[in-house]
């Protein structure tokens, strides 16, 4: 049981620490943008926000499963 436990806690840190990468790459590009005023790059982190709210949803459902079972 306590394998089964680690291997999820696990697989959602990895989540985690995936989005936590994509999050940085955003603020960085944000940033970029921002100071070139860069329209294009912009754009660019308007378009990964669907990906990390799509991650966000998903390391949502998996801890309440955690929690549930």
């Amino acid at each position: 049981m306590e394998k089964h436990i680690d291997e999820e806690l696990s697989i959602m840190k990895d989540m985690v620490m995936q989005m936590w990468n994509l999050v940085g790459r955003q603020l960085d590009k944000a940033e970029k943008s921002l100071m070139e005023n860069d329209k294009e790059l912009a754009n660019d982190v308007l378009l990964s926000e669907k990906l990390c709210n799509q991650m966000d949803n998903k390391i949502a459902l998996s801890c309440e499963n955690f929690i549930a079972l």
